[in-house]
């Protein structure tokens, strides 16, 4: 279980709107794919993290500790903050 369940409802709201295959097609790709995260699941995860109550870089915080959430969204694992620079 998790408290923040209705952030699925966000995520079911960006696919539908096309915010993150967009997203995926306007982003720069990164120079070693295998390496790092995508731009889209960066995004994604911080617009998640902000709306439950995180500030900042850090938003996503709060995100990687809650499994429940992840797999709901459909994620393995949220960024850290301070990779971000690598991403």
């Amino acid at each position: 279980m998790t408290s923040k369940a209705g952030l699925a409802l966000v995520h079911t709201l960006m696919r539908s709107t096309r915010l993150l295959s967009d997203a995926r097609r306007i982003l720069p790709a990164r120079k070693d794919p295998t390496q790092g995260f995508p731009a889209a699941l960066v995004l994604s995860t911080l617009i998640h993290g902000l709306l439950s109550g995180g500030r900042g870089l850090s938003a996503t915080e709060a995100l990687r500790e809650d499994e429940p959430l992840l797999k709901l969204l459909g994620v393995e694992r949220a960024p850290r903050p301070r990779r971000w620079s690598t991403c």
